[in-house]
């Protein structure tokens, strides 16, 4: 009988892709080689994806596919689920879709982004509730990182994704792993990357790269204060009570007066 898949999951600009890259990185280490390359992402753990139909009236309402055969008469074996602050990812997913991805066909402003029926705040609380009431019940065991956990301590953080995912602890090769994905060592490794995945659009243009510095109170720059009034009651009015149960501690918006100390500290890096 095939193994059940083994997946990394998450909302479009909360990391994926990030730990997937340090752990391809980490994978290879195992294999003996000590390189970082950017030439694709190792398929054995698969990106997990939600596709449905989007109903602007009705958040609750929703008509999805699984990219994994048969997910709904079968359990995942072991699911990763990465979360974000929602306000850092509407940021972020703002960034990538008007100045990254053309094929979105997106133009116009943050105001426009967060009510875009595909690309908005509904499409995130859809996505949520459907992982909370449609994923969640089919899963044997799941690993819950957080972005934020990630950047304060990303060998931790992968440490518990080795062991959750059952693969050998090598700490030089953690090590190895956590440094090709810190910020400045992924920025030069995708800059001049061949593959769609990491390539930026226009090298000379910060905001069309896929690694591209962030910080948690970039919404405060970004959005307006009547937008993110906006962001906060459309998940509160849209979320069911299940997915707020998983996804609540995502949901806080960033206080203005800290964001001075925040940037004097550094920023991090936004996948």
């Amino acid at each position: 009988m095939e193994q059940p898949p083994r997946i990394i999951a998450s909302y479009p600009k909360s990391g994926r892709t990030w730990v997937r890259y340090m752990l391809h990185t980490y994978l290879r280490c195992l294999d003996g080689e000590y390189t970082a390359a950017v030439d694709g992402i190792d398929d054995r753990f698969r990106r997990y994806r939600i596709s449905f139909e989007h109903f602007a009236s009705d958040p609750n309402r929703w008509h999805f596919e699984l990219n994994i055969p048969d997910v709904g008469s079968s359990k995942l074996d072991r699911c990763v689920m990465i979360r974000r602050n929602v306000f850092e990812v509407l940021t972020s997913y703002f960034y990538e879709s008007r100045f990254r991805q053309p094929s979105f066909g997106f133009r116009s402003t943050p105001h426009e982004f967060l009510r875009h029926p595909k690309l908005g705040v509904l499409k995130l609380a859809m996505y949520s509730n459907a992982w909370a009431h449609v994923v969640a019940p089919n899963l044997s065991d799941e690993l819950r990182l957080a972005y934020h956990e990630m950047r304060a301590d990303c060998t931790a953080s992968m440490r518990r994704l080795v062991a959750f995912l059952g693969l050998r602890l090598d700490e030089k090769a953690l090590a190895f792993a956590v440094e090709a994905g810190g910020f400045d060592r992924m920025r030069n490794a995708t800059r001049n990357a061949e593959h769609l995945t990491f390539s930026p659009r226009n090298v000379d243009d910060e905001r069309t790269y896929k690694v591209r510095r962030s910080d948690p109170h970039e919404c405060l720059e970004l959005f307006a204060e009547a937008d993110l009034d906006f962001i906060e009651a459309t998940l509160d009015a849209a979320l069911t009570s299940e997915a707020k149960a998983i996804f609540g501690d995502c949901l806080h918006r960033p206080a203005r007066q800290h964001t001075e100390a925040v940037y004097a500290a550094g920023s991090g890096s936004s996948l």
